[in-house]
């Protein structure tokens, strides 16, 4: 099947939009390299008024855009941000030249509220591009070999809460520091030698247990090796329940201890964390200063925890710390969103103490819709340690198995060429996922732009990102860039994603059902958990609805309504190819779309949990098939972000003067430059050229035939440009003529006169014969003969 790749819900014009905002000022100077000769602006407005991050944007291009400059196939389209220089990821999703169309996605890491810019580069016959590191921000693969069951651990890996990693060059072992929920519990640790690798770790044991405590006193350590110095950092719960709880450090010169009694860094005193500071997560920034992430929650477990994250900072490790003024720097999301309830177990990828990605800091922490779990590693931004910058979900549950409620605690730590993260799985199991540092290209790459994405152009079904939940593998077949999933034999196929999605997120597959047309032959797609919360497009289904074979079909449900909410969409359903589109906005609206069709809501029913996406083949009879294209995920809100590609300001015409004779000829160039006098290349073979009071151009090329001063015009998308002609009167040289014959040849002096016949060549109508020096009457005949007297 061909690929199709229609748009929807995007709003996309390439000339001005009057009204809206740009932020000019976001014009960079900065030039990516040398090596591309052009580049052009691209403003981003943001109608919706509120800052997005990580978004993704398609760029329309036109004729405006001078593809002759670029590459035949786009191979030297590279994308910036607003300095000019960082680059972001891309795709080109179609290039055409012939006809003056491209669609280009790209993935914007912040949109302000009043928009921003980004630049289109190109102009590079054979462009080479350096290895560039990615940020640990995901995707993670979890390992095989999880959970983690420590090599001599008593209790067989449970009730272990993974927390970070350190390198103890002494013991020359990779540490790791958990909490221990089983018994008195207390701070643990078990070390390997090959920490990727989840059955290599082995069991140490407690290394502090909480004096006087019965029941576990320590929470959420962190574990810090500083100048010969081994510190972990926890919360101590020694205390009464519903007293406020302190963090507090203990230390120890050996990486087993024996560690110190407790010393107090930080306690509860603002508003929004007077219950309780947890869950500490120390680290030295590049300046020297010491940071202490940590989460504070004012409410308890009565009625529900507040759970946000601030920090502290002080100028040595033990303190004193001090809170920065605008805590919590993390609060939960708007309703619905991912971690509109718990935002918790803050941790930090140091910089440059490990990896620093373009001078930001990645904030990792357990996220949640609700005040419980299941929970997830969300992460978030920032450079100037005042703006933090949420970008979603880094490591979601799985879709089933021993994390499939949970994901989440630990922290990233970089080995060499992988980025290591620790988590805590299901009831309190630990795991590993790893990432690796030089990740996929953002260079063109749909992975890169979309936050789940398939074309299906493999040979078989992509296991790092869909499960079967239904059926079994071999009813999910892929291969000539489709997937088809056929049911059989009164059963039904599934497949759903590894990762799930809150609101504000938009599925998009192109699909055709063959076999539309008949009840209870089934074709499905959308977000559904297990047919619990459910947000779909069906067609043939449900046998209640008296179109059901005739339309398209759409439900939000929550989890337990089943069928109940089923309606019939106002298109026809058939067996051609389309694109299905559902979304969800945390307004708690749905949203669906056939094609091109109106859109479609719902603001009743819908489900706000975090979902999978699934695609699904049904039949209680003969075989069914569900053939799908592609699959993508992206942002989406209402309204979106609308491209403008700048379109050229002025042209130049060289030369600007010139002169000729009449008749002859003169070519001209023409290059387009925007309003910020950015070259955006030639544009000659796309400019018409006219000339006056005389004379015509072909092409790009223009003669008279009159003298005289003229003006030469140049016009591209609207712009024009002039030149000075000037056209002198042409002066013709006449060939030497020759005589062949003179007749008479012989005349006597002193007789009659004589009347001269000369033949030859190139004879003019004044030439003129002369006998004996002097000149005679003359006669033009030809311009082989003349006469004389």
């Amino acid at each position: 099947m061909g690929k199709d790749f229609r748009k929807k819900f995007i709003v996309l014009i390439a000339f001005a939009v009057a009204g809206m905002l740009f932020s000019t000022s976001a014009y960079g100077l900065s030039w990516l390299d040398p090596a591309w000769s052009y580049r052009s602006a691209v403003d981003i407005a943001n109608p919706g008024q509120s800052d997005l991050n990580d978004y993704q944007v398609q760029i329309a291009l036109d004729s405006s855009f001078p593809f002759s400059n670029a590459n035949s196939d786009g191979s030297d389209i590279r994308v910036t941000a607003a300095d000019g220089a960082t680059r972001i990821p891309f795709w080109i999703e179609t290039w055409s030249p012939a006809t003056s169309q491209a669609s280009i996605w790209i993935k914007v890491s912040d949109i302000p509220a009043n928009g921003t810019t980004v630049f289109l580069y190109y102009g590079n016959p054979n462009p080479v591009d350096p290895s560039v590191e990615s940020p640990p921000a995901g995707p993670f693969t979890k390992a095989p070999g999880n959970p983690i069951v420590p090599i001599g651990d008593p209790g067989n890996g449970q009730n272990l809460l993974a927390e970070n990693i350190v390198y103890d060059s002494v013991t020359q072992h990779y540490w790791m520091v958990f909490s221990n929920y089983r018994g008195q519990g207390g701070v643990g640790l078990v070390w390997s030698d090959n920490p990727t690798d989840p059955t290599s770790w082995n069991w140490y044991g407690n290394v502090y247990n909480n004096p006087g405590s019965s029941t576990n006193g320590s929470f959420a350590p962190c574990l810090v090796n500083y100048n010969g110095t081994w510190y972990i950092f926890f919360s101590d719960w020694s205390g009464p329940f519903d007293n406020p709880h302190n963090i507090v450090v203990i230390t120890a010169t050996s990486i087993t201890g024996p560690y110190s009694a407790e010393t107090v860094v930080l306690s509860p005193t603002e508003p929004w964390e007077t219950w309780r500071v947890d869950e500490p997560y120390v680290f030295q920034r590049d300046d020297g200063m010491w940071i202490m992430m940590y989460m504070g929650d004012s409410t308890g477990y009565n009625p529900t925890p507040t759970e946000q994250v601030g920090y502290a900072y002080a100028n040595n490790i033990l303190g004193p710390y001090t809170k920065y003024a605008g805590n919590p720097v993390l609060a939960p999301g708007s309703p619905g969103s991912f971690d509109a309830g718990t935002i918790a177990d803050p941790w930090v990828m140091p910089c440059p103490g490990y990896y620093c990605w373009q001078g930001s800091y990645y904030i990792g922490y357990s996220a949640s819709p609700t005040s419980n779990g299941p929970w997830q590693t969300a992460y978030a931004t920032t450079s100037d340690w005042q703006t933090f910058i949420k970008h979603g979900i880094l490591l979601p549950d799985s879709p089933s198995g021993w994390d499939a409620i949970n994901s989440f605690r630990g922290a990233v730590y970089q080995i060499g060429d992988t980025y290591l993260l620790p988590y805590t799985g299901g009831q309190y199991e630990m795991g590993i996922a790893t990432q690796p540092v030089i990740g996929a290209s953002i260079i063109n790459n749909p992975d890169a732009v979309f936050d789940f994405y398939d074309d299906f152009n493999g040979t078989a079904l992509d296991t790092t990102k869909w499960a079967v939940a239904d059926g079994s593998a071999s009813q999910a077949v892929e291969a000539g860039g489709t997937l088809t999933l056929t049911a059989t034999s009164a059963s039904f196929v599934t497949i759903a994603s590894l990762q799930s999605f809150g609101m504000n997120n938009i599925v998009e597959a192109r699909a055709q059902h063959p076999q539309q047309g008949v009840l209870n032959m089934v074709a499905e797609v959308g977000l559904n958990a297990d047919f619990g919360d459910m947000v779909r497009i069906a067609d043939d289904y449900p046998p209640s609805l008296p179109t059901s074979t005739s339309t398209w079909n759409r439900e939000a449900a929550l989890s337990g309504q089943g069928d109940s909410n089923w309606n019939a969409m106002a298109e026809a359903a058939d067996q051609q190819p389309h694109i299905f589109s559902i979304y969800r906005l945390s307004s708690d609206v749905a949203g669906f779309q056939i094609d091109e069709n109106p859109v479609e809501s719902v603001s009743t029913n819908v489900p706000t949990s975090t979902l999978p996406v699934f695609l699904m083949s049904y039949t209680e009879g003969a075989n069914n098939q569900f053939i799908v294209d592609w699959v993508r995920v992206r942002k989406f809100v209402s309204p979106q972000p609308i491209t403008i590609l700048d379109s050229p300001n002025q042209i130049t015409i060289s030369p600007s003067t010139a002169s000729i004779s009449t008749g002859g000829t003169q070519s001209f160039d023409v290059r387009a430059f925007d309003q910020y006098s950015y070259n955006l290349g030639d544009v000659t073979a796309l400019t018409t050229f006219t000339i006056s009071p005389d004379g015509s151009c072909t092409g790009a090329t223009c003669t008279a035939s009159v003298a005289g001063a003229h003006t030469v015009t140049g016009k591209y998308s609207g712009i024009t440009a002039t030149a000075s002609l000037q056209v002198s009167t042409a002066t013709t040289n006449n060939p030497v003529p020759t005589t062949t014959s003179l007749s008479p040849s012989t005349a006597m002096p002193g007789g009659a006169g004589v009347a001269l016949t000369v033949n030859g060549t190139s004879f003019v109508s004044n030439s003129v014969v002369q006998w004996n020096g002097s000149s005679r009457t003359t006669t033009y005949v030809s311009s082989t003969q003349l006469t004389a007297a």
